[in-house]
């Protein structure tokens, strides 16, 4: 009778457990795919504090205190961006997920203040702030690293100088302490200008979320606070609508770091852009500079493949676009049809590099490469065979291009198909009825709990409250876990 009660115990509990399941990715579907939440942002209250010792300026102790604050702020919110890319079949490296959540946030200071520690020179500054993050937020921001992966390499760079300095800034506090009167003011003068460096990263960090003429002038100040900042170079050069001046930028940014991988793969973009403007645009048909040109690009793009650019896929396709246009140049001097070959099979093995960068969940990126390798068949190799009337080359270069096409276009369908379905899923979960909502964020994700309405749910606890219809995230604390 016993051994009866405790199998029955044991459904009891299993299906309980399934119903958490099951009301965790509903939730988390609604959360997600709701309109609402596009009007009625996610709100993350948290703060942060830090220390002045001597030798540091309030303006830097404050912005560190910030600093703080955000950082608590931007592990809640990736945890939801976590769980929001999960829904959308998303499979993101965790600094992917980190880049999105602190892009995504519109940060408002809520309070400030700070407090003498019985030394003068140690005074404590507690920021409190208000991260608002929004669904579009999200998903352009998304859009935006998914199209350029270099956004994330600039975003763990900057990481790491913070990291560095910090450290320099709490060894230096330590030296001082320690330190004689004539040691005092060297100590205290290599303290400001770390602090400086600070400034400088600040100034880089606000940069990379302006655009323009705003972004340029960031970077700009960025440099007259430290004009070894390799990054605001490669930053000016991102922005600037002038060729030369982004071409002196990455030059100073390849002297002060010549292992900085995307300033050689800018570099090389932006070359090959000159180039097209010199030779193909203003026909300027000069081979000896066409061919300079050629190996400049090549050179960097090598470069930035070795020291493992984060774009190594689009380098590919570049440099397979250079291995034609060398062709092309080959056949206006009559080069034998072995060297124009070769210059065909050296294009053709670096789209299929291309391809090998993508990942297989990466439909948009296989698509692209895989028209790519069928333009380059269907493009000049097939048109030379034609002109040297080749009929058996070309038709297996045609051939191979409908193959890639075809490939493409398969893909293209997936693609479509998967848009559908979740615009289906979202359909269907927006005329859905839940109760009342009360979640817990975890380092791997959340935890909810639903029990009766949402209009319920205000006042019933005091580490959070829903406001004019936004949900309020508080920094910093565990929520009350209720059983249902």
């Amino acid at each position: 009778m016993r051994s009866g009660e405790n199998k029955i115990y044991d459904l009891l509990v299993m299906l309980k457990a399934l119903i958490q399941v099951w009301l965790f990715f509903s939730i988390i579907f609604l959360l997600i795919s709701n309109k609402s939440f596009a009007g009625n942002p996610v709100e993350i209250i948290s703060d942060g504090e830090y220390v002045m010792g001597a030798g540091e300026t309030m303006e830097v102790a404050e912005e560190k205190a910030k600093k703080s604050a955000m950082q608590k702020a931007a592990e809640q919110a990736g945890a939801f961006v976590k769980s929001y890319t999960k829904v959308k079949n998303l499979a993101l490296e965790s600094d992917v997920i980190e880049v999105i959540a602190n892009h995504s946030m519109k940060v408002d200071i809520l309070e400030k203040k700070k407090t003498v520690l019985g030394d003068v020179d140690a005074i404590r500054f507690y920021v409190k702030i208000r991260a608002t993050m929004t669904e579009e937020e999200i998903e352009a921001n998304l859009k935006k690293v998914r199209e350029d992966q270099t956004i994330v390499d600039a975003y763990n760079r900057l990481k790491a100088e913070y990291e560095k300095q910090d450290k320099e800034i709490s060894k230096l506090k330590r030296q001082l302490e320690l330190a004689t009167a004539g040691d005092k003011q060297k100590i205290a003068k290599l303290i400001s200008e770390e602090e400086k460096k600070y400034k400088a990263n600040l100034w880089v960090e606000r940069a990379q979320s302006l655009h323009g003429d705003e972004a340029l002038d960031a970077y700009k100040k960025a440099l007259e606070l430290n004009p070894e900042h390799a990054q605001a170079y490669v930053g000016i050069a991102s922005v600037t609508d002038k060729p030369e001046e982004a071409l002196y930028n990455l030059d100073k940014a390849i002297q002060l770091d010549e292992n900085y991988a995307d300033a050689y793969a800018l570099r090389a973009k932006i070359l090959h852009n000159i180039l097209n403007i010199k030779v193909y645009s203003l026909n300027e048909t000069d081979p000896a500079v066409e061919q300079q040109y050629h190996e400049r690009i090549v050179k960097d793009i090598n470069r930035a493949i070795v020291l493992n650019a984060s774009n190594k896929a689009e380098l590919y396709n570049l440099r397979a676009t250079i291995y034609l246009e060398k062709a092309q140049s080959a056949e206006l001097e009559r080069a034998s049809s072995h060297i124009i070959e070769d210059y065909f099979n050296k294009a053709l093995s670096d789209i299929d590099q291309a391809i090998a960068s993508c990942k297989k969940t990466e439909l948009e990126c296989l698509t692209q490469y895989y028209n790519a390798k069928a333009n380059a068949y269907s493009g000049f190799i097939y048109s030379y065979y034609i002109r040297k009337d080749k009929t058996v080359e070309a038709n297996k270069a045609l051939s191979s291009s409908q193959y890639w096409r075809q490939k493409a276009e398969e893909l293209h369908k997936t693609l479509s198909k998967e848009d559908k379905e979740k615009e289906k899923i979202i359909e269907t979960l927006q005329v859905s009825e839940y109760g009342k909502l009360e979640m817990e964020i975890l380092n791997d994700g959340w935890r909810e709990r639903v029990i009766g309405s949402l209009k319920d749910l205000e006042g019933k606890s005091d580490n959070w409250t829903l406001t004019n219809g936004s949900m309020i995230l508080c920094g910093n604390r565990r929520f009350p876990q209720v059983s249902g």
